[in-house]
């Protein structure tokens, strides 16, 4: 698949029987000292909406805590695993992990997913920098059923993340091995719809330099972006980051606000963020704290080149001026024909640190 054709959802990208990849519209919330007794009655309020939602679809489930570590099929009398309620139970120091998702097997990718990451190793500045992303089915998200950005500012509420996101995804199964088969397809589509994020629930294990980065700022533009007040300050305060977002909106919460690009997400055509104008006003605004160096983010890697930041960076920049046109970024980025992609190095995409969820 090299194109999104919406109307024929679910959109999945299938080998061997495997779903490894399923476009969705997806939330990232990443927030400070998740395991934080507030922040894990916030967490467990947003899983409550979200099992509201979607709970009679999740089949799979895989939890880390203290005691153990492993995959289990979904049932509806496990009320400990399906509430996630678990987690008040686990020492702060620790950590812990829940990801519930609706794929057919174990590791396939599915557009009906929650996850919630804490551990020790995410963050910088004795803070440790959680994650919360879950998956919401393209059908939805573009039928108007559910009032996205609504949702978001309620989780924002809640949460009071560092920041976030919220728009178009591509959702990558739950396995291992099958990355570097996936890395031109997906750069590729990357590069063709600007407006298209890529979302995986080890985002945030890629490396320490990572989460360092995301620690200083959202990645780079999206349908939906969360700051908190230290970066609304930053940019000149509410009501200046308000009157540089018309007439697009932005939606305040205690502790920060959602800057709303456009009133519906967008792919964007042609790898022209130009194509998204909305997008790229929020791009403009939110520049200043953007983050700027986020290595391996992306499923990209330069021949000869190890973990090369080059070709991160220049995505995430793309909705700069000039915009970063689809033939530019092809030949930037050294993706595009590529016959089959080079293998990632060794470990690579394994976590960085001692308490790693295995998934």
């Amino acid at each position: 698949m090299t194109e999104l054709k919406f109307g024929t959802e679910p959109l999945v990208y299938e080998e061997k029987g495997d779903i490894l990849l399923n476009y969705c519209f997806s939330i990232t919330l990443y927030s400070l000292d998740m395991s934080a007794p507030q922040q894990k009655e916030a967490v467990l309020a947003i899983f409550d909406d979200y099992r509201a939602l979607y709970g009679s679809r999740m089949r799979w489930a895989f939890v880390q805590s203290v005691a153990a570590s492993a995959w289990q099929p979904v049932t509806d009398t496990d009320r400990r695993i399906t509430s996630a309620a678990w987690i008040r139970d686990e020492p702060e120091v620790e950590g812990y992990c829940f990801l519930l998702h609706g794929g057919a097997k174990r590791h396939d990718a599915s557009d009906v997913s929650f996850m919630a990451l804490a551990e020790d190793c995410l963050g910088v500045d004795d803070h440790d920098l959680g994650v919360l992303s879950c998956r919401f089915p393209l059908a939805d998200a573009r039928s108007g059923r559910l009032n996205l950005p609504a949702l978001m500012r309620r989780w924002c509420a809640l949460l009071r993340p560092w920041h976030g996101r919220g728009g178009y995804s591509a959702g990558v199964w739950y396995g291992n091995g099958v990355r570097s088969r996936l890395c031109n397809r997906l750069s590729l589509m990357l590069l063709r719809y600007p407006g298209l994020q890529y979302d995986t629930m080890t985002e945030a294990y890629y490396s320490v330099r990572l989460q360092t980065g995301l620690y200083h700022g959202p990645r780079c533009a999206d349908w939906l972006i969360a700051l908190s007040d230290p970066f609304l300050q930053a940019l000149g305060g509410l009501d200046a980051v308000t009157d540089a977002m018309r007439p697009c909106p932005v939606l305040p919460y205690e502790g920060g606000a959602v800057l709303q690009a456009g009133d519906a997400p967008g792919l964007g055509n042609n790898g022209d963020p130009a194509s998204l104008p909305d997008y790229l006003r929020l791009g403009r605004v939110i520049k200043p704290v953007r983050a700027r160096r986020l290595g391996h983010n992306i499923c990209v890697s330069v021949p000869g080149i190890p973990n090369s930041l080059r070709e991160a960076q220049g995505l995430n920049a793309r909705w700069r001026a000039p915009p970063l046109t689809f033939a530019r970024a092809s030949a930037l980025f050294r993706h595009v024909p590529l016959p089959r992609s080079p293998p990632a190095p060794a470990g690579f995409f394994r976590a960085r640190c001692k308490n790693k969820a295995s998934f």
